[in-house]
Order: structure tokens, then sequence, then C-alpha cells
């Protein structure tokens, strides 16, 4: 099959179009993120709300959690995990 000089195929006319879709997902997809990467909002209250618990007495509200001592030691034979949690608390300022 010839081809005249100055004819595009529809096959061309095709792929140019699903090029320029392309790109305009891109520069879409580009400009959300830009957009939302780049906000100044900083959140006013970093701690989390956490729900009041009706069946106990606690205030977890009052203490805070900074670090946790995990010591794990894994038994494969018994394909279980044994060890220790210890979370130092102290009175939320």
């Amino acid at each position: 099959m010839f081809r005249q000089a100055g004819h595009s195929s529809i096959r061309d006319n095709r792929n140019l179009a699903l090029t320029y879709v392309i790109r305009i997902h891109a520069a879409i997809g580009l400009a959300a993120l830009l957009t939302t990467s780049c906000s100044m909002k900083k959140e006013t209250d970093p701690k989390p709300i956490i729900a009041h618990d009706i069946h106990s007495y606690s205030n977890p509200e009052h203490v805070q959690v900074r670090h946790l001592n995990l010591d794990l030691k894994i038994v494969f034979e018994q394909q279980t995990i044994q060890g220790t949690a210890i979370l130092p608390y102290y009175w939320a300022t």
C-alpha cells in the first residue's frame, strides 16, 4: 500500500491523540501534586483525639508515652513470639 506525501494514516492520528491525552493527564496530575504538597497549613493540635473509656476511671489524655522498650524472642520451632513491652509514661503538660 502506498501513501501519498502529506497524508497521515489513521494509526498515526490515534497515536498522536493518545500522546496528547497522556500529556494532558500528566500535566493535571503534576499540577495537583504541586498544589497539595506546597500548602503551608500547619496542624494546630498535634495530639490525637482519644475516646473516653466508660469502663474504667483512666485518664489517657493526662499521660504521654514517649518511648517503647521492646524485647522479643522469636521461637521458630514453636512458631511463637515471646517477650516484654515496657511503656514508660509521663504526665502530659
